[in-house]
């Protein structure tokens, strides 16, 4: 983009620099540059959960973007906005909204009396999940709205599961002890 760029602005180059740092060590990098005043970046992508870190205070070090964000407010997930937003001042841009995916065994659901196609909040999911429970004795499911992404698909990966043949936990399966 910045060779587009400068081949349609030849008034005004741009000298684009990328610099790719394992997660922790650009946090830490991007911190140690905050602490000290110098040698902090143009533009940066701040990790979600560590965002908090780099606007604390009364003058935190990130550009005000609220200017240049206001013509898409509308079209931004509020919620996700506000992560990057302190005292009604922007100083991050949200580049991904997650989707969640919920996959259920209708048969087993429809024995127990839930019709699947009412659950569309986390509140009927969780009322599904008692039900569920008390028709049978056993667990619904889960909801897993952390950003633990990489330890169940490992878990899988090394033929284990979190859960037995009879829906009990089962975290201390050969593949879930050996990723964990």
């Amino acid at each position: 983009m910045a060779e587009r760029w400068n081949e349609e602005n030849p008034d005004r180059p741009i000298d684009l620099e990328v610099t790719v740092y394992p997660y922790d060590d650009m946090h830490n990098k991007l911190q140690l540059g905050v602490n000290s005043g110098s040698g902090l970046p143009d533009v940066v992508d701040i990790e979600v959960n560590q965002f908090s870190n780099f606007v604390q205070g009364s003058n935190p070090p990130l550009a005000d973007l609220t200017g240049a964000a206001s013509p898409y407010i509308d079209d931004i997930v509020q919620a996700r906005l506000d992560l990057y937003s302190r005292n009604g001042t922007i100083y991050g841009y949200p580049t991904h909204v997650g989707a969640f995916v919920a996959f259920y065994n209708s048969t087993l659901l429809d024995e127990a009396g839930i019709d699947y196609t009412t659950i569309e909040t986390w509140q009927d999911f969780q009322e599904a999940g008692v039900k569920y429970h008390d028709e049978t004795g056993k667990a619904f499911g889960v909801a897993s709205t952390g950003v633990n992404f990489m330890e169940p698909l490992m878990v899988s990966q090394l033929g284990g599961n979190m859960f037995d043949e009879e829906g009990n936990v089962a975290v201390n399966s050969p593949g879930a002890v050996e990723a964990l």
